[in-house]
C-alpha cells in the first residue's frame, strides 16, 4: 500500500511539473487532464445567465456517435483519462448511453455536467450506466429562487428528486451554483441541502455574460450581474461560507472564495497567473459553422472532423492560442482553468516540497 500511495504523489509532482513547464514554453509537455465535450447546443430550460439559447445550432452537424468513439479511442492513445460529457443538456442527446458505455469500455472515467431535469427514463438507466461522477447544477434552496433563475416551472422538485435518487443509488453525485443577484444570499442555504441530499461537494462558478465569450465585459445592464451597492453583502456571505469549508472541505472554487467579490465588483480580475486553459483540460466545442473544433481562450486550435486530436493539441494555431493567454491580464475566473498552486514558481516550489513532505499516510492522488 506504501508503494502505491509514494507512486500516486510522484505522480502527481510529476504532473504538475510538466503543467508549470508547459505554461512557460507555451507547449505541452504532457497530456491534458481530461477532453470535454460539448455535445449540442440544445437545453430545456432557459437560464437567465445562460445565453446558449441564443446561438445557432444546426442539428443536422450534431457531433455523431461515431465521431466520439474516435475521440475515445484517440483519448486512449493520448493517455487522457477523463471525458467530460456537457451541453446544452447532455442527456437529450439521442445516443448518450451509448457514448458512455463505448467510454467506459475503453476505460475512461465519464463525467457529465447536467441540469438533472428529467424523467425516470433517463435517471433509471444513468443508475444502471458506469457513469463515475454527476455534476447537476442546483442554483437555489427553495422552488422560488431556483426556478426564477432556470427558468423551467416545476423543475425544483424534479431535480431535488433526483439528485436525492441518484445519490441513494450510491451514484457519486456533486452539485453546481451558478453564483447570480438572484441566489448569492442563499449560498448558504444552497450548501446544507446539497449536504442533506447526499452530495459530495458544492461547486460554485461565477456567472459570465457569454459562455461563449467569459472576458466579455458587457455586464452593468445584465439582469444577473450583482450591482456594486451589494458587493458588501456578498463579502459577508462569502466569510460564512469560508467558514463553513475551513470544517467540511465541502465547496470548491479553485481560485479562492475572496476572489468571487472582487469579480463581480470589477468584471475580471487583475494580474491572476493561475489560468492554465490549453493545457490542464482539451475542450471540443460546437462553433455554428457545422464543426467542432478544439476551444482555447481566444479562438479554435482546429476541427476535430478535419485533423485528430493529438495534430490539433500540438499544432501551430494552438501554439499561437496559447501565447496569445499567456499575455492576458484580466482573468475571467473560468473556474476549471486555473492552478492556483501552479501560479509562480514560489506556489509551485511550495506545493512540491508540501507533496514530498506529506507522509504516506496522507498521500493523494493527482485530481
Amino acid at each position: 500500500m506504501g508503494i502505491l500511495k509514494q507512486n500516486m504523489k510522484n505522480k502527481t509532482i510529476k504532473e504538475k511539473t510538466k503543467f508549470f513547464l508547459s505554461k512557460k514554453l507555451h507547449r505541452p509537455l504532457c497530456p491534458p487532464r481530461n477532453v470535454t465535450l460539448t455535445l449540442n447546443y440544445l437545453c430545456n430550460q432557459r437560464c437567465i445567465m445562460c445565453d446558449i439559447k441564443e446561438h445557432a445550432f444546426d442539428k443536422s452537424c450534431e457531433i455523431r456517435p461515431e465521431e466520439i468513439k474516435r475521440i475515445i479511442d484517440e483519448m486512449v492513445a493520448m493517455d487522457i483519462p477523463e471525458l467530460v460529457i456537457t451541453g446544452g443538456e447532455p442527456f437529450l442527446y439521442k445516443d448518450i448511453f451509448e457514448v458512455i458505455a463505448y467510454g467506459k469500455q475503453r476505460g475512461r472515467k465519464i463525467v457529465m455536467i447536467t441540469n438533472g431535469f428529467y424523467s425516470d427514463k433517463i435517471v433509471d438507466p444513468i443508475i444502471r450506466s458506469g457513469i463515475d461522477h454527476l455534476q447537476i447544477s442546483l442554483d437555489g434552496s427553495n422552488k422560488e429562487i431556483y426556478e426564477k433563475i432556470r427558468g423551467a416551472e416545476g423543475s425544483f422538485d424534479i431535480v431535488t428528486n433526483n439528485i436525492k435518487k441518484l445519490t441513494q443509488s450510491g451514484k457519486s453525485v456533486g452539485v453546481t451554483a451558478t453564483l447570480v443577484k438572484q441566489n448569492y444570499r442563499d449560498l448558504v442555504n444552497i450548501t446544507r441541502l446539497a449536504k442533506d441530499l447526499g452530495c459530495s461537494r458544492l461547486a460554485l462558478r461565477p456567472a459570465h455574460i457569454s459562455n461563449a465569450d467569459p472576458l466579455s465585459r458587457d455586464f452593468l445592464n445584465s439582469p444577473f450581474w450583482i450591482p456594486q451597492e451589494e458587493i458588501p453583502v456578498l463579502r459577508e456571505v462569502l466569510t460564512e461560507l469560508k467558514k463553513i469549508n475551513e470544517k467540511t472541505n465541502f465547496i470548491d472554487f479553485q481560485p479562492g472564495l475572496e476572489l468571487l467579490a472582487d469579480y463581480f465588483e470589477n468584471g475580471y480580475l487583475p494580474g491572476l497567473k493561475s489560468c492554465y486553459i490549453g493545457f490542464t483540460r482539451l475542450i471540443i466545442s460546437y462553433d455554428e459553422r457545422g464543426s467542432y473544433g478544439v476551444w482555447m481562450c481566444g479562438g479554435m486550435a482546429g476541427d476535430i472532423r478535419k485533423m485528430s486530436l493529438r495534430e490539433i493539441w500540438n499544432g501551430k494555431e494552438a501554439t499561437v492560442l496559447r501565447r496569445k493567454i499567456a499575455q492576458c491580464k484580466k482573468a475571467c475566473l473560468f473556474p476549471e482553468s486555473h492552478e492556483p498552486d501552479l501560479e509562480n514558481l514560489g506556489t509551485f516550489m511550495a506545493t512540491v516540497m508540501k507533496l514530498v513532505k506529506t507522509p504516506e499516510s496522507e498521500g493523494k492522488a493527482c485530481r
